[in-house]
């Protein structure tokens, strides 16, 4: 069986859409646990409405998308655990594409694929495509850690989880305001690096819709936390393997580097700087020259497309 987890938090205009996507997958044996974390709009009686006896609603006091989402793996009854967002859909054929190929292989743990970044219904970004090296074979990618310290994203939305792997690994850390999806699959990369991955798209991430479980580390969050999520990475102890340990530094590099810019992009530059410096201890003076001239030119270059656009907006 696979327990699909939705956590749901006012997202009344979306949650139908999101439980008829998972319905249309047509697969044999299934759950939907929807987790209420606390709404206060018309979603859970939406949820109600639905009729359907493989939906479980439930109820909780509002404590963030994590607690929500470790509420539905404590209750799920599946073997396999899947994540959906309430805004988020799925496409037709994903759980059988997936579970095909862990059929497969039964060693391998954990699943994911491409997905669209979709705004009104219109796709802005297909799937990323990855290098042909990191797969050991079609459609299975030799170590998770390699296209993680890439920059690739592994969507929470795609991800299939056998539910044993929660027994040698947490599950998501309640303790974090944003970063919780990151920092899970990260985890079950260090201890399971087989992946399943299909490259074809078979869920649709809504962009622009905004996200009421969990903070937005650039702009929420102070410079010390976002300097202390990104040291966990650097001084991760998991990995003995040589090169393990170096992919595991690349992308504690590849997040700070992503954290930065986007700070910059936002405004807020100081808090960029103060990152820097509160990572410093883990960067080589060949790294902290990289970031900090990288940050000088990236805030100009940021500052010469706003003065851009207020000259031709006639502002």
């Amino acid at each position: 069986m696979i327990s699909v987890i939705i956590p749901l938090y006012n997202k009344a205009n979306y949650i139908e859409r999101a439980i008829h996507s998972v319905e249309a997958q047509n697969y044999p044996d299934m759950e939907i646990i929807v987790v209420d974390d606390g709404s206060t709009d018309k979603g859970p009686q939406i949820v109600r409405s639905i009729n359907d006896n493989r939906i479980k609603l439930i109820s909780q006091p509002n404590s963030g998308v994590s607690a929500a989402r470790n509420t539905g793996i404590a209750a799920a009854k599946g073997e396999w655990i899947a994540f959906l967002d309430a805004d988020d859909q799925w496409l037709g054929g994903k759980l059988a594409a997936q579970m095909s190929v862990l059929e497969k292989h039964q060693n391998i743990m954990w699943a994911s694929c491409g997905f669209n970044r979709v705004k009104d219904d219109k796709i802005l970004v297909g799937p990323e495509r990855f290098a042909k090296s990191w797969f050991k074979e079609p459609n299975v990618i030799r170590d998770a850690l390699e296209i993680m310290a890439a920059g690739k994203h592994l969507w929470t939305g795609t991800i299939i989880v056998n539910k044993a792997v929660f027994s040698q690994t947490a599950a998501f850390d309640d303790t974090l305001k944003s970063g919780e999806d990151i920092d899970l699959w990260f985890r079950i990369a260090a201890a399971f690096p087989t992946l399943v991955y299909i490259e074809d798209s078979y869920a649709n991430y809504t962009v622009g819709v905004g996200d009421t479980l969990t903070a937005n580390m650039t702009g929420l969050s102070s410079a010390e936390s976002i300097a202390n999520f990104v040291n966990k990475f650097f001084r991760y102890p998991g990995c003995s393997c040589k090169y393990r340990k170096h992919l595991v530094r690349k992308f504690a590099l590849c997040l700070l580097r992503i954290r930065v810019f986007n700070m910059v992009r936002f405004k807020k530059t100081k808090m960029a700087k103060d990152v820097i410096k509160l990572v410093s201890d883990n960067l080589n003076w060949r790294e902290q020259i990289v970031f900090n001239s990288s940050l000088k030119w990236y805030n100009l270059i940021v500052r010469m497309k706003s003065s851009l656009k207020l000259f031709f907006s006639g502002a």
